[in-house]
């Protein structure tokens, strides 16, 4: 034998409790198991689908999802985040402005307008006041 198996029965005794059958695919039976499973999961997905909807409507009664228009992330409370250190950082405008606060500097040289530290500002305003409140 050439190893197929054979296509036709044999020519030869047959024994009288084996009998030749052939074998065929339950068609039918494959074909609604198969709806079956697909009609159980359109109705899982509508299910899950109706659950989700009922707590959308439960959290957003109104329906409506105002944090669509919202801007862009602003500055929050002036905190720089970084996420290393940066090895050598540039001052911040704020930082910049305290600093100018804290020098003397000419603002207009020509007009003779200059920039004093707040603190001596104050000394010589309370100075002023002191003066002129005396008779």
């Amino acid at each position: 034998m050439s190893g197929d198996a054979p296509t036709s029965p044999p020519d030869g005794p047959h024994h009288a409790d084996v009998r030749l059958q052939r074998e065929e695919l339950p068609t039918g039976f494959i074909l609604r198991v198969l709806l079956a499973a697909v009609m159980v999961a359109i109705s899982l997905c509508f299910a899950t689908h109706l659950i989700l909807r009922g707590r959308l409507l439960q959290l957003r009664p109104s329906y409506r999802f105002p944090e669509r228009h919202l801007p862009p992330p602003h500055e929050v409370a002036t905190v720089r985040q970084e996420l290393f250190r940066v090895a050598d950082p540039r001052p911040t405008l704020q930082e910049e402005q305290r600093a100018g606060l804290a020098v003397f500097s000419w603002v207009d040289r020509q007009r003779g307008i200059v920039r004093i530290p707040i603190e001596a500002a104050m000394k010589i305003v309370a100075g002023q006041g002191a003066v002129r409140r005396t008779p």
